[in-house]
């Protein structure tokens, strides 16, 4: 059930990402397998200011 959530809200705010003109959507996470599932590439390593790493990820809506 979390999962069919998940996967509404992450489609829901690509599709209005698009509709606005975007052509990529990007985040930093930890959680790589649940978000590659979903088109998001990784394509670095972001540094959140209290000093942690998390990987950067793209999701191209092209």
């Amino acid at each position: 059930m979390a999962k069919a959530g998940a996967r509404l809200l992450i489609e829901t705010a690509k599709q209005r990402a698009a509709g606005a003109g975007f052509d990529s959507l990007y985040l930093c996470t930890d959680l790589s397998t649940f978000y590659e599932q979903f088109a998001f590439e990784p394509i670095g390593t972001g540094y959140h200011p209290w000093g942690e790493s998390s990987t950067i990820y793209r999701c191209s809506l092209t």
